[in-house]
């Protein structure tokens, strides 16, 4: 039985990241500068993993309000004006 939990909490050490959890500090700071490069601002706690790669709820840009996705690589891979 020890090899079997064992082996389980492995496969859970190795599982995919959650989208539950929050992007860290270093992702917060890249993807808030993509965005102010694009000339938009949100708040950190508007931001979220996805299994993609991160959402951004509510992002204020010069022309509107936006939703917008970034892949893993922090490069645009949707952008929706709310």
């Amino acid at each position: 039985m020890p090899r079997l939990a064992l082996a389980l909490a492995i496969i859970a050490a190795a599982a995919p990241v959650s989208a539950q959890e929050a992007p860290a500090r270093a992702e917060v700071a890249q993807i808030l500068s993509v965005l102010a490069d694009m000339g938009c601002e949100v708040a950190p706690n508007d931001i979220e993993r996805t299994a993609q790669g991160f959402a951004i709820h509510d992002a204020l840009c010069s022309d509107g309000r936006y939703e917008i996705a970034l892949d893993r690589e922090f490069g645009v891979i949707n952008r929706q004006r709310k």
